[in-house]
């Protein structure tokens, strides 16, 4: 569904600016910019976009900058560890 109003706008800053997520054809960029008090948790950030059959996971080292990033489109799944605020591309994860 669509959203709309103060929704819209806190969905588009949790995913575009706090959690970095943009899509660009079947390509997906993804430059995390967790708060310290996150990471310093430790507790993982999920998100679905069922538009996409996108799953996305944040895993945080706690206590630590690095991130563990997961996203799976469809049957397709690719992984890289991050550095809060590093941006990394995943390419060619089109839903089948």
């Amino acid at each position: 569904k669509h959203f709309a109003g103060w929704t819209a706008l806190a969905n588009a800053l949790l995913i575009e600016q706090v959690i970095g997520l943009k899509k660009d054809g079947d390509a997906w960029k993804i430059e995390p910019h967790l708060p310290a008090s996150w990471l310093d948790q430790g507790n993982a950030i999920k998100l679905q976009i069922p538009f996409f059959r996108a799953n996305i996971e944040l895993q945080p080292h706690k206590g630590s900058q690095a991130i563990d990033c997961t996203i799976a489109v469809g049957e397709k799944k690719a992984a890289a560890c991050l550095a809060n605020g590093q941006m990394t591309t995943f390419d060619n994860l089109q839903a089948i």
